[in-house]
């Protein structure tokens, strides 16, 4: 797809002498920041669950024998202080 946009000129300029030093075309280097701006956002946005999941369920470098037990705990209904893990027979 064609399309045009507006750039200030010392942005095309930098772009333009970008594009020489990697031996591309402009449309290639466009292409190739805004893939990798794309990419940056969703990586972002990993990060900042991943973030959440940390600040509510506690850092696993912290103690990880712990934090296995919780997570298994929680995602299995195990629960430690009973016998059998509360399982009923």
């Amino acid at each position: 797809m064609k399309t045009a946009i507006s750039l200030p000129d010392k942005l095309f300029k930098e772009a333009e002498r970008e594009a020489k030093r990697r031996g591309v075309t402009r449309s290639k280097l466009y292409q190739t920041a805004l893939e990798r701006l794309i990419k940056h956002r969703d990586d972002d946005a990993i990060t900042k669950r991943i973030n959440e999941a940390i600040a509510k369920y506690g850092d696993p470098a912290d103690d990880e024998a712990d934090w296995i037990e919780s997570s298994q705990a929680a995602a299995f209904g195990f629960n430690k202080t009973k016998p059998n893990g509360g399982r009923k027979r």
